[in-house]
C-alpha cells in the first residue's frame, strides 16, 4: 500500500509539473587559473520524481546541449567539444589564455579551471612544515581517470599512473602551446618535460595553495594491454 501512494503521489506531480519535469535554475562560475578572470555561466536542472521509489528521486539533464553551451561560453573565448566534456579557452592576451574543462556529469555540474594539487613524495615532510601543495594545470580533459575526472580540484601523486583517453603525448604538448604558461617540450615520443614558466603567475592564490612548483616535471606515457597511462615525476 505505502508503495502503491508514493507512485501515485510521484504521477501526480509529473502531471502537474509537465513533461519536462521541475526546473531549477542557477549560475555556476569559475575564475582563471592565472588570470584570476571569472567565467560564469547559467544552469538548469530538470528533476524527474521517480515512480517505483517511496521517495522521490530526482536526476539531472545532461548540462548544457552544445548550442546552448556555445551561446554563453563563445563571448569569453574558443569552445571546443571533447567525447566527455566541454573545454573553453578564454581571456587570450599575449599570446596566453585561461582553460576551462566543462565535464559531462550525470548528476552535477561541474566547472573547473584545470588546476590539480601536485602530491610528490616530500608531501609528509610538507605537511609537517606547514607547506602546501603546489598546483599545475593539467588538460583534464584527456584524462579518463576518474580520479581526475569528478572533483573540481584533484589531486596527482608523482610517480602514479592515470589512464588518459589519448595515445598521442603530442596532445599535451598542443594543449600547453595553446596556454602558454609553461615552458614545454617533449624530450621523446612518449615524454613531456615542463621546465618552468613562461612568466611567473603573479596571481595570489588562496592561502593554501601555492604556484611554488617542483620544476622540471616529467609527464611519461607508458601502454598496458593497449590503454595509455600518464605519471608525472618530480625534480
Amino acid at each position: 500500500m505505502k508503495r502503491w501512494t508514493g507512485m501515485m503521489l510521484a504521477c501526480m506531480i509529473a502531471l502537474l509539473c509537465g513533461c519536462g519535469g521541475l526546473q531549477r535554475s542557477g549560475s555556476i562560475g569559475v575564475v582563471g587559473l592565472f588570470s584570476g578572470l571569472p567565467v560564469e555561466l547559467s544552469v538548469q536542472n530538470r528533476q524527474y520524481p521517480a515512480p517505483w521509489t517511496d521517495a522521490m528521486t530526482y536526476v539531472l539533464d545532461r548540462p548544457w546541449k552544445e548550442t546552448e553551451f556555445r551561446r554563453q561560453a563563445e563571448p569569453y573565448g574558443e569552445v571546443q567539444v571533447m567525447r566527455d566534456g566541454y573545454v573553453l579557452f578564454a581571456n587570450s592576451k599575449e599570446n596566453r589564455c585561461d582553460a576551462f574543462y566543462f565535464p559531462f556529469s550525470q548528476y552535477e555540474h561541474i566547472a573547473t579551471n584545470m588546476s590539480v594539487k601536485l602530491v610528490s613524495d616530500t608531501a609528509q615532510m610538507d605537511t609537517e612544515q606547514n607547506i602546501a601543495d603546489p598546483v599545475i594545470q593539467l588538460p583534464l580533459y584527456l584524462f579518463s581517470d576518474k580520479r581526475m575526472t569528478t572533483e573540481v580540484q584533484p589531486e596527482i601523486y608523482a610517480g602514479i599512473e592515470y589512464e588518459v583517453s589519448s595515445k598521442d603525448m603530442g596532445a599535451f604538448l598542443r594543449f600547453y602551446q595553446r596556454t602558454g604558461w609553461y615552458q614545454v617540450e617533449k624530450s621523446d615520443e612518449d615524454t613531456l618535460i615542463i621546465s618552468g614558466y613562461q612568466i611567473v603567475p603573479t596571481r595570489t592564490l588562496l592561502e593554501d595553495e601555492t604556484f611554488d612548483v617542483p620544476f622540471p616535471l616529467e609527464l611519461h606515457m607508458t601502454e598496458h594491454y593497449t590503454i595509455p597511462y600518464v605519471s608525472i615525476t618530480t625534480s
